[in-house]
């Protein structure tokens, strides 16, 4: 394990929060006076070279263990493969962009089923692959072609598609002009369930665009889904309200949360469908960025506890002048309840890339162009 700065010893003083739930919680703010030490650790690439960005690793995932990180190259069009146990790269998987086995050009997300083929999700189609290469599923779906929803038009059930666990069903957001909707696809029957999710429906208000002839751009706030302790969550960045599917069963359940330290969803300011101008549509960018917003979750097993972070810009002085964010930390016991949040003063910075491992938040760093992370390793009092 390479370090490059030494081991910190650091004191946190936490906010003090009430207690609070949409639920009675079981206890105060377990968060209140949390304790921290930080180490950046660097990964080792061997023989191989990361393609890294400035500021995020790009489409990547974890293994169900965590053991493994895998990061999409676009430019090798391959995954390689961290052990994130011994910090160095131990695999290249190559795989064809055109042809029978091609994933095309446009990768949109990654991910390793329980029998370790690869999920590649697209716009048009979702593929598996073995990690020789070879392309074992090809998923082209249109709604006509699967029993149980109606739709009027030629609906691709693609586009941030998820596969998960023994790769028997298929999870997808469908946006009506009422609501949004939660698609569950059997993929062995051709049969699909329709799950309202109504609470997320305003996460679409966040978006705008601009159609300027050579300068067009899009920008917006998505429902996001997530596979976690066999459980399938979806959740919106701009609403602390979740949904908890039963994949089993598929039975859904709301939650929400009585947060005490930040807002409990964004605020809509009427922006505009489609921006004027580059200096109107970074505006709308910048208001939806400077309020908080809510990102995934994790299990910590050694705690039995869930958590997450949420964050949102701070005003700057002048648009020249690097933002800087405020993080928080909120933790949820076995049943969902909220036990404990805090203001993580530390990190000042935007947290593309970041997860919880062994009870510790490890939160990417690019160190002259090497894979590093800077890992926080909590203590609750």
């Amino acid at each position: 394990m390479k370090k490059l700065t030494p081991f910190l010893s650091l004191i946190l003083l936490a906010s003090c929060g009430e207690k609070g739930n949409s639920e009675k919680t079981e206890s105060g703010n377990i968060l209140e006076n949390l304790t921290y030490s930080v180490d950046t650790v660097m990964v080792n690439p061997g023989e191989e070279l990361l393609v890294l960005n400035s500021d995020y690793i790009g489409y990547w995932s974890l293994s169900s263990d965590l053991s493994k990180m895998y990061i999409f190259s676009e430019k090798n069009n391959s995954i390689q493969e961290i052990d994130l146990d011994k910090l160095t790269v131990t695999n290249r998987y190559s795989f064809e962009k055109e042809g029978p086995d091609g994933t095309g050009n446009r990768v949109m997300g990654i991910q390793e089923l329980d029998d370790h083929q690869f999920v590649f999700s697209t716009y048009n189609a979702t593929y598996l692959f073995d990690k020789s290469g070879k392309k074992t599923k090809d998923y082209r779906l249109k709604s006509k072609e699967i029993e149980g929803i109606d739709l009027d038009d030629d609906y691709t059930l693609n586009h941030q598609a998820k596969i998960y666990a023994d790769g028997s069903k298929l999870y997808v957001i469908r946006e009506t002009p009422l609501e949004s909707q939660l698609l569950l696809v059997d993929l062995k029957k051709m049969k699909a369930d329709t799950l309202s999710i109504p609470k997320l429906t305003k996460t679409r208000d966040f978006s705008t665009m601009l159609l300027i002839p050579g300068n067009m751009r899009f920008y917006s706030q998505q429902i996001r889904i997530q596979y976690l302790r066999d459980m399938v969550l979806t959740y919106s960045p701009v609403t602390n309200v979740i949904y908890l599917i039963d994949p089993k069963t598929s039975l859904i359940e709301e939650k929400s949360f009585a947060h005490k330290l930040i807002p409990l969803e964004k605020k809509w300011e009427n922006y505009p469908d489609e921006a004027n101008s580059l200096v109107e549509f970074n505006a709308v960018m910048a208001a939806v960025n400077s309020q908080i917003e809510f990102g995934k979750f994790y299990w910590d097993d050694t705690r039995r506890l869930y958590f997450r972070l949420s964050q949102k810009a701070k005003e700057t002085a002048s648009p020249d002048q690097k933002t800087k964010y405020e993080t928080f930390v909120h933790a949820y016991n076995e049943n969902w309840q909220l036990v404990g949040e805090t203001n993580f003063k530390p990190v000042d910075s935007k947290l593309y890339d970041y997860f919880f491992k062994d009870g510790k938040l490890w939160s990417y760093v690019n160190v002259d162009d090497e894979l590093g992370f800077e890992v926080f390793t909590f203590k609750l009092n």
